[in-house]
């Protein structure tokens, strides 16, 4: 019996720039994205809210699922989507939508890149993941001063815009999901915060779209059983993690294993 999987993808471009830097890890060509539409062409390809619906599921049934909101996704995955009759759930980060946000991870490499000290990227990466946006921005002020550098405006180019965010939500294939607010690692938050960061996301995304949001992501896959508990009590029916497995029989909807196609690509090379 073939197994059942989610695959989590975030940046979809026509190459990969030379200078995509923190971007790298998380971003596949047009082509490897449609390599994997067209050797799954043969097995059912199915919106994530049918695991909520279906008491059994087909044979090898999976789903495609993307993470932060990029603005690529509607670009260029929702073509290849389009080509391939294949449903998606994409994941959005609310603050990167208004343009008030952004990765973390994007402040630090801007600011090392811009000081001449980019080959620190992997020291200082840890301090993006814990505490509130304004704890983890404090952060990388203080190694951009130690630098002699100054601290990037937030730039929120990369990511769709609410207006962007409404379209793609109209399209017969895509469902839309909450990604926190600020993409916070929500396992180090504390209660209140983190609450904040899930409530918000899905009540802007269900301002912006007219639907409800169900659907939620955890930013680098970190949760517990409160963080469980409390996507539970905001209101959603499922949530997703990264675990690089395949959904087990009897799964716990509130916390999904999905499979990162950059990893799976990566093992293929190998």
């Amino acid at each position: 019996m073939e197994a059942t999987r989610i695959f989590m993808l975030h940046r979809v471009l026509p190459e990969i720039p030379p200078d995509v830097g923190v971007y790298r890890p998380t971003t596949v060509t047009c082509a490897q994205f449609e390599t994997l539409l067209h050797q799954r062409a043969g097995q059912p390809a199915l919106p994530l809210s049918a695991l909520l619906e279906a008491k059994t599921l087909p044979d090898g049934a999976w789903f495609v699922t993307f993470d932060d909101g990029y603005c690529d996704n509607l670009e260029h995955a929702l073509p290849l989507l389009e080509k391939y009759d294949v449903p998606a759930t994409v994941f959005v980060t609310t603050g990167f939508m208004q343009g008030t946000h952004e990765l973390v991870e994007k402040t630090l490499w801007r600011t090392l890149l811009a000081s001449g000290h980019a080959d620190s990227y992997e020291r200082y990466s840890p301090l993006c993941k814990h505490g509130s946006y304004r704890a983890r921005r404090a952060r990388i002020a203080r190694i951009a001063k130690r630098f002699e550098a100054e601290l990037p405006a937030v730039s929120s180019g990369d990511y769709m815009s609410p207006e962007q965010v409404a379209r793609i939500s109209r399209h017969p294939l895509i469902e839309i999901g909450a990604h926190t607010h600020t993409h916070p690692l929500l396992t180090k938050l504390d209660p209140v915060t983190l609450f904040e960061e899930i409530k918000t996301s899905k009540h802007t995304l269900e301002g912006v779209t007219g639907k409800k949001v169900g659907l939620f992501s955890y930013p680098y896959g970190g949760n517990h059983l409160f963080t469980r508990l409390a996507v539970r009590q905001a209101g959603f029916s499922l949530a997703v993690k990264t675990s690089n497995q395949t959904i087990p029989r009897a799964p716990d909807f509130f916390q999904l294993p999905r499979i990162d196609v950059n990893w799976m690509t990566d093992q293929r090379q190998k």
